[in-house]
């Protein structure tokens, strides 16, 4: 949670937020005996960062100034 909450680009930081809220719910529901839902949502959680790596715009790269 903590590098998306660190995050540059606004929507990851929002993520990363609700990302907290959601692990905090999933850890009482596994103490309640739902364990499958954390796989459930490390596979939503994957697929919207492959969606953003696929989407975002790569920053320029640095120039050798040597």
């Amino acid at each position: 949670c903590g590098a998306l909450l660190r995050s540059g680009f606004r929507h990851l930081a929002r993520y990363g937020l609700a990302n907290l809220v959601v692990v905090v719910i999933l850890a009482v529901f596994t103490i309640e005996g739902f364990v499958s839902l954390w796989c459930a949502y490390a596979a939503v959680s994957a697929g919207a960062i492959a969606w953003h790596t696929r989407r975002s715009v790569p920053a320029p790269a640095l120039q050798d100034v040597g």
